[in-house]
């Protein structure tokens, strides 16, 4: 379960498996458009996207993965190792 305030943003990142999202409030944006409340999103390896939150309302969505993100900008990808580490843990 994602609770993400207006007009934040997620890192840019692309999946190693399978992403799962219901938008449960609120509504946020990426390069293949824009995501309301009740819409369903599904997110693989073909897909490399940044969220972003609109800003008039928190988003809270419920997302699911059967493989850890990616992140690949610049200043992020140092924690990829560690997403993979607690991924492999549960």
């Amino acid at each position: 379960m994602l609770r993400i305030k207006p007009g934040s943003a997620i890192p840019t990142h692309t999946h190693t498996g399978d992403e799962y999202t219901i938008l449960l409030e609120g509504s946020f944006s990426d390069e293949s458009g824009i995501y309301k409340e009740g819409d369903f999103v599904v997110r693989d390896g073909r897909h490399k996207h940044r969220p972003v939150v609109t800003k008039d309302k928190v988003c809270i969505c419920l997302t699911v993965t059967d493989a850890p993100i990616e992140f690949t900008g610049f200043f992020t990808r140092w924690l990829n190792p560690f997403i993979r580490r607690g991924h492999l843990a549960h």
